[in-house]
This record gives structure tokens, sequence and C-alpha cells, in this order.
């Protein structure tokens, strides 16, 4: 029977700290192989069932697993007479069995390792959240994310249904929200009652809980046009939104959708302050309707009669501001700001809750995709943004936890000798067997992501001659995160003097021509292309004059689709970043070749992105170069 979920429910965020093992040295096994990683696995030797033998379910307490995730907690036991799952709740069984489908990936389809697996979470909540409000996105769309975050252990989505560009759910009560008139962006396209229901219920069967959030009173010009006001503190509009979110709980019993957010916060113009009070009229209205209410913080505060969350997105510790529960949905958990390869970094080194260990207001985190920029297909947020990683990579560090929390190392490739770098090379070996043995080549979204960790960069300050990294294992360098002083409470950036010169060497064993990723903007975050002021001309590499060089030899940048362009948010990408082009042909001889990257500073604080790395195949679909070795200084000839 179905029950109301209420924040007692929510229980304490237990950061269970996560032990050496789960960073295992063993090969490439099937159960080393596994994500999100479980707690405790033991193989017993041979193989001992069919991929499709019977599974047996029994319910039971799984020993050391919090209270807290007790139900969530299971333990799957595979035997030459068939599989066995002991689970704490229907939640651990589900669990079980997406384990048991991966092992099955994992093992060829044919028979199943003899092993016992015990496994639960860190944190209770671990969700996923995508803007709906600037870019629609089909029904398949969103039901296709939701298998995926289902396969990934993710029990939390968070619908953002409206924005500037958009009042994407359908009010019967009034209508004029819905109207062609009333959009900015995908005119005319918003999702029904019955989608929304559809999509709830859809999300329920797989374990997830929604989260819809209407967002105000900030982000509200879709509003505004459809109610014929030009301002928010209108009269009548207070009650307007009492209506509509009234109308938002009556198409599901609380039991089903126990939290609505409002939003609350980036109240930058005069067209959408309002009254104080009006924020605690509208929080009192949810709880009216029997339901938890949900801010963004920093934002404004929320006191209803009821009970109030915070979504954490600053990004400095915000959260120890809050007298709320809260979820983590800081900005470096953002995948439009992220390169590709940055999400390793960050699922590696970054904890989530990090503000205080077994902090009981902390309910869990969250990944967002803020898609700033217009893109008119479904499929283009996915190939705009790293999605498909970021589920895999961040669902794991997310049910793990982590033990480590490396500011330093969240976006910038640690040295190679550095103690932690070993975690995200076990990581991204995980990372891989997903994409190739799970996925597999045709699961239809983008995978953009190739291994990196084996690549070893010299990074120099062009002007003063200082060596900045010696032996940088990774794809992406991104100094304004790295090369200054910075911490959780500071961002202290010193301006750089000039150009930085990156170096590898790439060891081939044959001559051969391939593709590379090579970048320098990161266009594709938030408001990219506009704080930019213009795209590459035809011949630049980036605005700033960076160049590539292999053997000493000029590699030319792409025809730009948009060259030279003054873009804003509504101009649609074309080839802007590396990961959503073809890749760059290039050569490499057989023996030692040499790589040079030339970056100037892009602005008054030297920040910049530079990314190269081989590969074959598409930008969607990439695979590793076989054969490659990498050394950060001159081979000896």
């Amino acid at each position: 029977m179905t029950k109301t979920v209420s924040l007692m429910m929510f229980g304490a965020c237990l950061l269970v700290g996560c032990s050496s093992s789960r960073f295992s040295t063993a090969q490439n096994d099937e159960l080393s192989l596994l994500m999100p990683k479980p707690r405790h696995t033991l193989r017993k030797g041979g193989v001992a069932a069919q991929a499709d033998a019977a599974v047996t379910v029994k319910r039971g307490a799984i020993d050391g697993a919090p209270d807290a995730v007790r139900d969530q907690a299971y333990r799957l036991e595979v035997a030459a007479d068939g599989v066995v799952i002991t689970a704490g709740g229907e939640a651990g069984e589900r669990y079980a069995r997406a384990t048991l489908d991966q092992l099955r990936k994992l093992s060829g389809g044919k028979s199943l390792p003899a092993c016992t697996i015990t496994d639960w979470p860190a944190l209770r909540w671990r969700g996923f959240m995508n803007d709906y409000g600037r870019n629609y996105q089909s029904m398949k769309s969103i039901r296709d994310t939701l298998d995926l975050m289902a396969a990934y252990k993710l029990n939390l989505f968070h619908w953002h249904l409206t924005d500037y560009h958009g009042w994407r759910l359908e009010s019967k009560r009034y209508p004029q929200l819905n109207r062609p008139q009333a959009m900015k962006r995908h005119i005319g396209q918003f999702y029904t009652q019955k989608d929304f229901v559809d999509i709830v219920r859809y999300a329920a069967a797989r374990g997830i809980m929604v989260i819809p959030e209407l967002d105000v009173p900030g982000h509200s010009e879709a509003f505004r046009l459809g109610m014929g006001v030009e301002k928010m503190h209108t009269p009548g509009v207070d009650k307007t939104i009492c209506d509509l979110i009234d109308e938002l709980c009556s198409l599901l019993p609380a039991s089903e959708m126990p939290f609505i957010h409002l939003g609350t916060d980036e109240v930058w113009y005069d067209s959408e302050k309002v009254p104080d009070e009006w924020y605690q009229l509208w929080a009192n209205q949810v709880c009216k309707n029997g339901r938890t209410v949900i801010g963004w913080w920093p934002g404004h505060p929320l006191k209803p009669g009821g009970t109030a969350v915070a979504m954490v997105w600053g990004q400095r510790g915000e959260a120890t501001n809050t007298p709320y529960a809260y979820f983590d949905t800081t900005k470096s958990y953002y995948l439009n700001h992220m390169e590709p390869e940055e999400i390793l970094r960050g699922a590696a080194y970054q904890m989530p809750c990090r503000w205080g260990a077994n902090d009981p207001r902390a309910l869990g985190a969250l990944i967002s995709v803020w898609h700033d920029d217009i893109a008119p297909e479904t499929m283009d947020v996915w190939n705009h943004v790293a999605i498909v990683p970021g589920i895999v990579m961040l669902g794991e560090a997310f049910w793990c936890g982590r033990d480590v929390n490396r500011p330093d190392l969240w976006a910038r490739p640690p040295e190679a000798a550095d103690r932690d770098a070993w975690r995200q090379m076990h990581l991204e070996r995980r990372v891989l067997a997903q994409r190739d043995r799970v996925l597999g080549p045709d699961f239809p979204y983008p995978f953009q992501y190739v291994r990196q960790t084996d690549m070893r960069w010299r990074l120099t300050d062009a002007t003063s001659g200082k060596v900045l990294g010696s032996a940088l294992a990774g794809a992406t360098m991104t100094p304004h995160h790295w090369l200054f002083s910075r911490d959780e409470n500071e961002n202290l950036l010193t301006n750089l003097t000039g150009c930085v010169v990156a170096e590898t060497w790439i060891n081939s064993e044959t001559r051969q021509g391939c593709g590379a990723w090579i970048g320098f903007t990161g266009f594709s975050r938030s408001s990219g292309r506009k704080s930019d002021k213009r795209l590459p001309d035809i011949g630049e590499w980036s605005r700033h004059g960076a160049k590539v060089e292999i053997n000493g030899k000029s590699i030319p940048p792409p025809k730009w689709g948009n060259p030279g362009a003054k873009c804003t948010n509504e101009t649609p990408f074309t080839n802007e970043e590396y990961y959503f082009r073809d890749p760059t042909p290039i050569t490499l001889e057989k023996g030692w070749n040499h790589v040079k990257l030339t970056i100037p500073k892009n602005d008054a604080h030297g920040r910049w992105t530079a990314t190269f790395v081989p590969l074959l195949g598409t930008s969607a679909h990439p695979r590793e170069v076989p054969g490659l070795t990498y050394s950060a200084t001159p081979p000896i000839r």
C-alpha cells in the first residue's frame, strides 16, 4: 500500500564513508566494473548460473545498513541453483535487480559469476534536474531520462517546468499561460495535465519521486506574458499563484507528490519583485495542500506554517546559513558548466553534502542541467550537455559518498604522482565498461567520454617560464579553477601575465590517422557565448589566438558554423564545442609525436579552458585510439 511520504521518511543523509575497497585494484572482471560500485562484493569462484536463472526475492534487514537507508539495502547472492535477492524494502529489491541486470551485461549475457553482493547508498536521495522551462523535451526524452536514472540508482527527478521562455505545465484554470503568445521558445509546446500525471507515475514505477517546480516570482517572463501583466507585484498575481499551486496539487495526492518547489531565487528585476508576505502566502498554500515546500537557497527565506526544504545551489557553503533541511544542488554538479572530462574529477574528488559530516539536515544531492541556450530539438540538449556520463559518474558519487573533498581537483587534472590520482583512474575504468559493455554501441544517446587519465601534460607560463604542472593526468585543463588560491569560501584569482603552453608527447605504434577533441572555450556553459562577446572567426581556434601544433605543424581549426558572430542565448549552437562537432582529423607518426597547445588568457582574470585528446569514432560515440602511450617530458632519442 502506498503511504504518504513525509519529511521523516527522508531521515538523515548519512554520509557513510567509503572504504578503500570501493576502489579495487582488481582486473576487469564483472564485479569490479559495476556502477555504482557496491559496498561489499565476494566472488566465490567459477560460473554459478545462467544469465536467465530464476530469481527468488526475500524481505529482510541487511546487516550494517543505517536506519535511514535500510529500505534501499540489498544482498544479491548468485549460486549454481539460482539467484536470491534479500532486500530491506521495494527500493532495495529494485536496486538489486538493477545490479543483476548490469552483471548480466558485463558477463556477456550468457552466465553469471558465483558471488555475493551487499550494498546500500550513502545518500538517501539522489537526484537529477533538467530545465524544461527553457527547453521543452519530448515525453520520450523524459521517459528515457527516467530509465537511465533508474539504471544508475537515482531516485529523485526535479522537473523544472517554468522559466522565462515558457510555462510548460497545462493550466485549465488559466489557459492563457500556455498560449503561443506567452512563449519565447518551443512555441506552443507544453505538458498536458495527463502528460504530467503519466510521467509522475512512470517515475514512481521505477522508484523515482518527482518534484515539480513552478519558478516564481523570478524567471517569470512567460507568466507575465500569459497573464498580461507587466509586473509580478500587480494586484491579483498573489491569488493567481495560489490558484496555480492548488491546481498542481489537485493532479495527484500528497502520497504520490509530497513536494512542491517554488523557486524564489534570482529575483533581479523590478518587474519580478513582490512583497515579502507573498512568499509566505505561496509557501503556506503549498502546506495547506498537505505538501512540503521547497525553495532555492540562496533565495528568499520561506517560513510557512508547515515544513520547508532548501535546495542549495550556491558554491561556497551556503548550506551552513540555511535553517532548513537541504539538498546539495551546488554549481559544481551543473553538467552544463562542465567539460565531459571534468565530470570524472567532480565525481572522484567532491564530497556530496560536504558542509558537515552526518549533518542531520542534509537530505541528498542532485545533478542539474541548466541549458540556457536555445536547443530547438530534443537531441540538442543531450548533445550539448554530457548528460549520460554525468548520470553514470555522479550517480555513483551520490550512492557511494566520498571520503575526501578536494576542491583543488574538482576541475584540474591531478599530477600523476598525486596519491589521490588513482581514484579517478579506477573510476574511469568502470565508466568505460559502462559505455562499452552495459549501454553499448547501440545506445541512442551520446556518451561523450574517452579515456584521459593516461595522458600526461606539462604546463608552462610562457612569460615567466614557470612550470605550472609537470605531469597532469587528464585531457582538459581549466586553470581558472586551480592555478590560484581557492577554497570553498574564497575564489581569489591572480592574473596570468601571458600565455600558457601545454605540451604532451604521444607514442604511436604505427603511423595512423585519427580524430581529436580540441577546444579552448566553454561555450556551452550557462551564457557562455554571450559572455565571450563573439565566436571565433574563420582560421581561429579561439578569439584570443590559441594555437595547436603537432610535430611543429599547425592544426587548422574547424570551419565554424557561426564565424565571428556575436551570439545571444537565442542563437542555436552549430559546432562551437568539440564534443558535439566532428572530431578534428590529425595524423600521428610512428614513434613519438609532440603536441603543443598555446593558450592565451581569455580575460582579465586569466580564465581559459583547453582540451586535447585523440579518439576514434564520432563525438556522440567515441572510442580510444589503441596502442598510445603518453609522456610529459621529451623522450630520449
